[in-house]
């Protein structure tokens, strides 16, 4: 399939392809990418304005219905208020997060990276007026690579994550069994009686061994 960008949760915001200097960066028409909101719905605020929330999917981004590794890129941009008026301008434009928001975005950052590919982005935007931004970090099950803060207070952050590709997966399991080896090894150095004097070199050589096998030679 073709280089998709998925960007949840608001649909009046921001998405940027390879290209943005060249598109409206509000142009949800954009056949590269994919908005998901949960609410599909149309208000009049207070000064006057239309606000319009027209995803192209309707969807909880804790249960997104896409398929495992289907994004290159996702955007994921959750409600940040804990607490608004029930005719507040900024609840119906952003949403409100529920008690359980903790839970919520655990299962949203979770979702976020099961449908990005290996090796795929993850774009993250917080607004920290209620919440600090390190306590929403803490949910991800991957931690960031950079942030950024913008705005004229330096509220909002940008934080970038990185799904760890096949490769990096492949090495990680491969380190984990170096290191179950380690310690079979250490164990059993431990229950044996060895020379004091000779014990530094005996483990040294059971360690190489350890992760080297049949490439050791003494």
């Amino acid at each position: 399939m073709p280089e998709k960008i998925q960007y949840i949760c608001r649909t009046e915001g921001w998405v940027f392809p390879d290209n943005a200097e060249d598109i409206d960066p509000a142009d949800r028409t954009d056949p590269r990418a994919v908005f998901v909101d949960i609410r599909s719905e149309s208000h009049t605020l207070c000064d006057g304005r239309n606000l319009d929330i027209r995803p192209d999917i309707v969807a909880d981004f804790r249960q997104l219905p896409f398929a495992d590794n289907t994004f290159q890129i996702v955007v994921f941009d959750p409600p940040h208020l804990t607490h608004c008026g029930p005719e507040g301008w900024q609840g119906k434009k952003y949403g409100i997060l529920s008690k359980s928001w903790k839970d919520d975005l655990t299962k949203g950052f979770a979702e976020a990276f099961r449908v990005l590919r290996p090796g795929g982005v993850l774009i993250f935007k917080w607004n920290e007026v209620h919440i600090p931004t390190r306590d929403i970090i803490k949910l991800s099950p991957v931690p960031p690579i950079f942030g950024h803060p913008s705005g004229k207070r330096a509220n909002t952050n940008w934080v970038c994550f990185q799904k760890p590709g096949e490769d990096l997966i492949a090495q990680l399991a491969a380190a984990e069994a170096q290191i179950k080896d380690m310690k079979e090894v250490l164990r059993g150095i431990h229950n044996t009686a060895i020379d004091p004097y000779g014990s530094r070199a005996g483990i040294a050589i059971a360690a190489k061994r350890a992760v080297l096998g049949d490439a050791y030679a003494e």
